[in-house]
C-alpha cells in the first residue's frame, strides 16, 4: 500500500537520523569531558574518524538492516508455516541440513568483521594524513615536500583500497555460497520427497509435493536478504565498537565530596616531590617548587623540560601520578576545579583561533 510505504519509509529514516543526531551530540560532549591525555595520545584523524565515518556507516547499514529484516522476516515466517501445513515430515527433514546453512553465514560474517575492523583503520589513517597535510601546509610548501606527502596519502588510499576489496570478496563469496547451498538443500528436499511420494510415505501426493517445491522457491528471496543484511551488519559491527570505544572513555575526574572552595590564593603554590612522565620518557622528575602569594617567578629551560607541563599540573590538564601539588595548603585534587580554573589567568604560548565573527 503506497501511504504504508510512506509512513514505513519517513517513520524508519526518522528513527535512525534521530540516533545519530543524539549519538553525535553524546560523542561530542563526551570528548570535551575527556582528560587531555586521551586527546594528546589519540590522532585527531582517528577522532574524527570514528565520530563521523564509523557512524555514518553504521548508520546506513542499520537503515538497509530494519528494511529488510523486517520484510524477510515476516515473509520467511509464513513461508515456514505453509511449508509445515503442507508436510511437517519434510519440514523437519529441511531443519536437519539448516545448519549448515546457518554455519556458512556465521563463517563468513566473522570473517567480514575481522576484515572490516582493518578497513576502517585505513580509513583513519587516510583521515588523519589529510589533516596533516592541511595543518602542516605551510611547512609542507616551504621545505618542498608536496612530492613525499601526496606520496604518503597515496599509500595510504591504496592500503584502504586493498582492505575493502577484501571485505567486498568475502561479502561476495557469502553471497555465492549461501546460493549455492540453499540450492542444493531445496534439491536435496525434492529429492527426499519424490523418494517419499514413491514409497508412499507421509501421506505425500503430487498435488502436495509440487506446492511444497514452489514454496520453497519462495522462501530463496527472503533467505537471502536475511543472509545479505546478516553480513551487512557484520561489516557495520566494527564501526559501531570504534564509536562506542570513545562514549566508554573513562572521563575527568570529578569534583570529590566536600571539596575545598577556592576564593582567591592568599599564601601561594607549592610542588612536593612531583613526577610525570609522556609515554616512557620521564618529563618531571622529583620537582619541588614553592611560590609565595603575590610573588613573581620565572621558570626557564630548554625545550623538552617540562616547563609547559608544569603549568598544565597547575591547571589540573594532567594529574601527576607521583608527589601532590598544594594550594594554600591544600591537595589540588581536593579543590573544586571551576573555581581552580576562574583563579588562573592563561596566556598560552599556542595560537588558535575559532572560527566565528567577533
Amino acid at each position: 500500500v503506497p501511504v504504508a510505504h510512506y509512513f514505513q519509509e519517513y517513520l524508519s529514516q526518522y528513527l535512525l537520523g534521530r540516533v545519530l543526531v543524539d549519538l553525535q551530540r553524546d560523542v561530542c560532549a563526551k570528548l570535551l569531558a575527556l582528560p587531555l591525555g586521551f586527546h594528546v595520545q589519540t590522532s585527531r584523524g582517528e577522532i574524527l574518524s570514528r565520530v563521523l565515518n564509523d557512524t555514518n556507516k553504521a548508520h546506513s547499514t542499520l537503515d538497509q538492516f530494519f528494511v529488510d529484516v523486517v520484510q524477510a522476516i515476516v515473509m520467511l515466517a509464513v513461508t515456514v508455516t505453509a511449508l509445515f501445513v503442507f508436510s511437517w515430515q519434510l519440514t523437519l527433514t529441511l531443519g536437519t541440513v539448516a545448519p549448515f546453512l546457518a554455519g556458512t553465514i556465521a563463517y563468513f560474517g566473522s570473517r567480514i568483521r575481522k576484515r572490516s575492523e582493518r578497513r576502517q583503520e585505513s580509513q583513519a589513517d587516510i583521515t588523519q594524513r589529510l589533516m596533516q597535510i592541511l595543518a602542516g601546509i605551510k611547512i609542507v610548501k616551504a621545505f618542498k615536500a608536496q612530492e613525499g606527502e601526496a606520496r604518503g596519502f597515496a599509500a595510504d588510499n591504496l592500503r584502504y583500497f586493498r582492505r575493502n576489496l577484501k571485505v567486498v570478496k568475502s561479502r561476495a563469496l557469502a553471497r555465492a555460497s549461501v546460493e549455492l547451498l540453499s540450492n542444493l538443500i531445496g534439491i536435496f528436499i525434492l529429492l527426499v520427497g519424490g523418494a517419499a511420494l514413491l514409497a508412499g510415505l507421509w501421506g505425500l501426493t503430487l498435488g502436495t509435493l509440487i506446492p511444497y517445491a514452489l514454496l520453497i522457491s519462495r522462501a530463496y528471496r527472503p533467505l537471502a536478504d536475511l543472509s545479505r543484511s546478516w553480513t551487512r551488519l557484520e561489516e557495520a559491527v566494527p564501526s559501531a565498537a570504534r564509536f562506542f570505544e570513545v562514549l566508554d572513555e573513562p572521563i575527568e575526574t570529578v569534583d570529590p565530596p566536600g571539596a575545598v572552595d577556592v576564593s582567591g590564593i592568599r599564601q601561594g603554590i607549592r610542588l612536593r616531590d612531583v613526577s610525570f612522565s609522556c609515554g616512557r620518557e620521564p618529563v618531571l622528575k622529583n620537582v619541588s617548587v614553592d611560590v609565595k602569594a603575590g610573588q613573581m617567578v620565572a621558570i626557564v629551560g630548554k625545550t623538552g623540560s617540562g616547563k609547559t607541563t608544569l603549568a598544565d599540573l597547575l591547571l589540573r590538564l594532567y594529574d601527576p601520578p607521583d608527589g601532590t601539588v598544594f594550594v594554600d595548603g591544600t591537595d589540588i585534587k581536593q579543590l573544586p576545579l571551576a573555581d581552580l580554573l576562574a583563579s588562573v589567568g592563561l596566556v598560552s604560548q599556542d595560537i588558535f583561533l575559532f572560527s566565528g565573527t567577533i
